[in-house]
């Protein structure tokens, strides 16, 4: 995102100019304008939608075979005395931390969303980017398909008590 109007700090981890912050997320906000094909949540992120779809139209298959009662019931809780392959282990650690992501994203955007949106640069890219992470979420489920199962349904809940901090936690963050 290189443009002559901005002075880059002299490395990439250092903190941006402050005084430059609206315009570094204004263009960054074109950018995933241009990326995702369009950044209005309601109508969906056009570019990332065609690319699912091709994803999901793809031919590629695992060549093994993953039990599916086997692979939902060590989705839900895992249990080390099934004998599950290294894939179907791989895939259900993705699958699982995945879910956990979802599940933390889901909290925050419905504290974020609460919100009345505003016109500030830094609330429209936040939402943009929470809205990316669903697309993130589809991704990661997606590859159950290539094993030839079905999508794991549900964003993974903690334990009542942590979820209960967690959500505390999230209205304090945004």
């Amino acid at each position: 995102m290189a443009t002559a109007g901005i002075q880059h700090a002299k490395s990439f981890y250092s903190a941006p100019d402050v005084g430059q912050r609206d315009q570094i997320l204004s263009e960054y906000a074109r950018f995933l304008d241009q990326r995702n094909g369009g950044t209005d949540p309601d109508t969906g992120f056009v570019k990332r939608e065609a690319w699912l779809d091709s994803a999901a139209a793809t031919s590629a298959q695992h060549r093994g075979v993953v039990c599916q009662e086997s692979f939902e019931r060590n989705y839900v809780r895992f249990h080390p005395s099934d004998p599950l392959s290294k894939a179907a282990v791989a895939l259900l650690a993705f699958t699982k931390v995945n879910a956990g992501e979802a599940y933390g994203v889901e909290v925050i955007s419905k504290s974020r969303h609460a919100r009345p949106e505003t016109s500030d640069i830094t609330d429209q890219v936040e939402r943009i980017l929470t809205h990316e992470e669903i697309y993130h979420t589809k991704i990661l489920l997606g590859a159950a398909r290539q094993f030839g199962l079905p999508e794991p349904s549900g964003a993974w809940r903690p334990p009542y008590i942590s979820a209960k901090y967690e959500t505390v936690s999230a209205d304090k963050l945004v």
